[in-house]
C-alpha cells in the first residue's frame, strides 16, 4: 500500500490507494507504452519510486508527469501517476500560489499536471474566497477541462455566483452541469429558480443540463417538506415523462434518482408502480425511502397505500416494517391483498434487511 498522504488527491486517489509499482501498472495493460519516464521506474518497488522522486526537484517531478502523459492515456490509467501526484502534494509548501497558477495556465504542461495544480491550489486556499486567483481564469481563455476543475474544486462566496449563472446559461454540457450543482450547494433556492426554467423547456435542453436541473430541484424540495405540493407534483411528472420517453439511459437513471431523493410518498409510489423502471433501481429507492413507507403505515393508510408498502416489501423486505405492517393488516378487507401481506410478512421476518440509517441524515 502506498504511504498515506495527509493531502486528498481527487484526480487520482479515487477510493483507496492500491498497492502500486510502476512496473506492475505497465505490465497490467496492453494500452500502456513505456515512455522514457516509465522506463526509469520499471522494476522498482513502491518505496524505491518514492525515494527516487524525493531526489528530484519539484520542476523535475512535473517534467516526469508531462513526459508520462505523452505516452499513456492517464484518464484510463490513473494509477500510473499516483506516486508522482503524491510527491507533489507532500511538498506543496515548496510552491507559491503564483507558481501554481502559472503551471495551470502554461499549456505546455499536460492536462493532468494542470489539474493536479488546481487540486493543490484549491486545497491550500480552501474557503479563502478573495485569495483564490484561479477563479479569475474562469473568465479567461483557458481549456474547458480546467474551468470545470476550478468550478468543482473551488469554494464560492454568494457574491461570486454570477460566473456560475453565466456558464449555466451559455453552456449545454459539463460546465453547465457543474455550475448548477455548485450553485445549488451555495444557495438551494437560487439553484431551484434556474432549474425550474430549464425544466419548463426541458425537451429543448441537453441531457446534462436536464440532469443538473433534476438534481438541483430534488435537493430544493427535499430541503423543506413544507414547500408547495403542487409544484412538487409538477416536478414528479417531469421526472416521469423523462423516464418514460428518453433514450438516454444516464438521464433516465438521473430522473429516477431525483424522484427517490425527494423521499416523498407520491414519488416512491410512482417509482414502485412504474414498469419502465429497472428492479435494481426500485431496490435502491425502497432502501432510501423506508422512513416514508413507515410513515404511510403509521398514519391510517388506505388499502391502496398498504398495497404500495406491500409491493415495496416484495421488492426489498425490511424487518423494521414488520410490526407496523402487521398492525395495519388487521384493517384489510381485500382478501388478495391480505394474502399478499401475509406472504410478504413471512419473507420480511425471515430475510428482512435492517433499515439503512444513512438515509435519516
Amino acid at each position: 500500500m502506498l504511504k498515506k498522504s495527509k493531502y486528498f488527491i481527487p484526480v487520482v486517489l479515487i477510493a483507496i490507494l492500491l498497492p502500486l509499482a510502476i512496473n506492475a501498472q505497465v505490465n497490467s495493460s496492453d494500452e500502456l507504452r513505456e515512455s522514457s519516464a516509465l522506463t526509469r521506474y520499471k522494476n522498482k518497488e513502491e518505496k524505491e519510486i518514492q525515494s527516487e522522486l524525493k531526489k528530484l526537484s519539484k520542476e523535475q517531478v512535473i517534467d516526469e508527469i508531462n513526459s508520462i502523459s505523452k505516452e499513456v492515456d492517464i484518464e484510463n490509467n490513473t494509477n500510473v501517476i499516483i506516486p508522482f501526484a503524491l510527491n507533489l502534494f507532500e511538498r506543496n509548501d515548496e510552491f507559491s500560489d503564483e507558481e501554481m497558477v502559472e503551471i495551470v495556465t502554461n499549456n505546455s504542461n499536460a492536462i493532468i499536471t494542470q489539474q493536479l495544480m488546481i487540486d493543490l491550489y484549491t486545497l491550500r486556499n480552501e474557503n479563502k474566497f478573495a485569495k483564490n486567483d484561479l477563479k479569475r481564469l474562469l473568465k479567461e481563455d483557458v481549456k474547458d477541462e480546467l474551468k470545470l476543475r476550478i468550478i468543482t474544486r473551488s469554494s464560492f462566496a454568494p457574491t461570486e455566483v454570477q460566473i456560475l449563472k453565466d456558464f449555466i446559461k451559455e453552456d449545454q454540457d459539463d460546465l453547465a452541469f457543474a455550475s448548477l450543482k455548485r450553485l445549488s450547494q451555495i444557495d438551494v433556492k437560487d439553484g431551484y429558480k434556474i432549474s425550474k426554467d430549464i425544466l419548463s423547456n426541458y425537451k429543448n435542453q441537453s441531457p446534462k443540463k436536464i440532469s443538473a436541473a433534476l438534481k438541483s430541484t430534488a435537493k430544493y424540495f427535499r430541503s423543506d417538506k413544507s414547500k408547495n405540493s403542487e409544484l412538487k407534483s409538477e416536478f414528479i411528472n417531469v421526472c416521469l415523462d423523462v423516464i418514460n420517453t428518453t433514450q438516454d439511459e444516464i438521464l433516465k437513471d438521473t430522473s429516477i434518482f431525483a424522484l427517490s431523493d425527494l423521499m416523498d410518498q407520491e414519488a416512491i409510489t410512482k417509482i414502485i408502480d412504474n414498469s419502465a423502471i429497472h428492479e435494481q433501481l426500485k431496490v435502491f429507492s425502497v432502501d432510501q425511502n423506508v422512513i416514508v413507507l413507515k410513515n404511510i403505515l403509521l398514519n391510517n393508510p388506505t388499502e391502496e397505500e398498504i398495497k404500495i408498502v406491500v409491493e415495496a416489501m416484495e421488492i426489498l423486505p425490511i424487518i423494521d416494517l414488520v410490526e407496523p405492517l402487521e398492525e395495519v393488516k388487521k384493517t384489510i378487507t381485500d382478501k388478495n391483498l391480505e394474502k399478499r401481506c401475509e406472504d410478504v410478512l413471512e419473507i420480511m421476518r425471515l430475510y428482512g434487511h435492517k433499515e439503512n440509517l444513512k438515509w435519516r441524515g
